[in-house]
């Protein structure tokens, strides 16, 4: 099977320079191949919010790289990423339209 998505040695560093600096995510690796069922989990703090909202475009890695099907997707937008990767928020209403019902957001996701 093939790799659908490669995230390779990617870094991400909050206030990097001061006191509070807080390094996230570590030289993080990980190859998804086509049917690979994949469960992010840790505890409070651990990283994985980052590390989804890095995958998602809603936040930028200092460094490494991020391939969907072979191709960087470092420098796309999250709006053109969410055409491939979406992302489950536990705020019910967070990254839905709270008007609809479940099925019609799934509908247009």
């Amino acid at each position: 099977m093939s790799t659908i998505l490669s995230i390779q040695n990617i870094h991400k560093t909050f206030e990097a320079g001061t006191v509070n600096e807080n390094h996230v995510l570590r030289g993080l690796n990980l190859d998804v191949k086509e049917g690979d069922f994949i469960s992010i989990i840790g505890g409070n703090g651990a990283g994985k919010s980052t590390f989804m909202n890095s995958l998602a475009g809603a936040l930028t890695v200092d460094s490494g790289d991020i391939l969907l099907e072979g191709k960087s997707i470092k420098h796309v937008s999250a709006a053109k990423r969410s055409k491939d990767i979406s992302r489950v928020f536990q705020a019910p209403k967070m990254g839905t339209a709270s008007r609809l019902t479940i099925e019609e957001n799934m509908a247009i996701a």
